[in-house]
């Protein structure tokens, strides 16, 4: 019995609370892409006077600040679309995004160990759970079928229609935070979410650089999926990405459904 071998869980051991903690620190610095885009709303007058709320605007002011202290290792996982799983102790997401710093991997060869650490992170087993739980949140009690298929897909490994089912979950509760009396129009489900998201402390900066930049690129017909595992809205529900049918795209707008749900429940 002493030469017995013992397994311990690391979730079972450590802080709870540490990922968190961590995670969500603010430091220095965010992608460059957004920040003079923020900043140059604010100072305008001519739209702060005429086109924008002041609660929009004190939304944009604080997107600023958590943009701005928006820590690296959050970033390099959000540049190409993946949230940070909230189970993943952040010294190993940070470790992980060092090694990739690195070893000065290309865009692609970055999605490629992403893709990796992700899937052999988070098991079948875990994905399946993820989906158990959204079926609970209230923001998806009319959603429960959707979510059936969904976890089908997950379970069969049918991620061309997962990944059109989550698509169309992710839009239609980002779509129900506005006037479903107005004409709906991504400008304004991006507005609405970026002053929403504002009120929350969680995932935000990053929840919503995905929503702005990966979910809705701009994906027109004239372009050619030159990204792997993309995850753009208009890519995939009109018919452009005949090559979203990947375990890492399915993954992806999993994770994007299970924190924008999870967001828009605490706000």
């Amino acid at each position: 019995m002493d030469n017995e071998k013992k397994t311990i869980k690391i979730r079972d051991i450590r802080n709870p609370n540490i990922n968190t903690e961590a995670m969500y620190k603010l430091r220095k610095s965010f992608i460059k892409a957004l920040k003079p885009m923020t900043e140059a709303i604010l100072e305008m007058s001519f739209f702060q006077k005429s086109l924008f709320t002041d609660e929009f605007k004190e939304a944009l002011e604080t997107f600023k600040k958590q943009f701005e202290d928006l820590p690296e290792h959050i970033k390099f996982f959000s540049k190409h679309g993946w949230i940070v799983y909230g189970e993943f102790p952040a010294y190993v997401v940070k470790e992980f995004g060092k090694y990739c710093e690195k070893n000065n991997f290309t865009y692609k060869e970055e999605e490629k160990e992403l893709l990796e650490y992700n899937i052999k992170n988070i098991s079948k087993t875990e994905r399946q759970n993820i989906i158990d739980r959204l079926m609970k949140r209230s923001i998806l009690k009319d959603r429960k079928k959707i979510l059936n298929e969904i976890k089908f897909a997950c379970e069969k490994e049918k991620y061309y229609i997962g990944s059109v089912a989550l698509v169309s979950t992710i839009e239609g509760i980002l779509s129900a935070q506005i006037n479903l009396n107005e004409w709906i129009s991504q400008g304004k489900i991006k507005s609405k979410i970026k002053e929403l998201t504002a009120k929350s402390e969680i995932d935000t900066a990053s929840l919503f650089y995905i929503i702005e930049k990966k979910f809705y690129d701009g994906f027109g017909a004239g372009k050619k999926s030159a990204e792997p595992n993309d995850i753009s809205r208009n890519g995939i529900l009109h018919g452009i990405d005949i090559n979203c049918g990947t375990e890492g795209t399915f993954l992806k707008l999993l994770l994007l459904l299970n924190t924008t749900s999870r967001v828009l429940s605490n706000v």
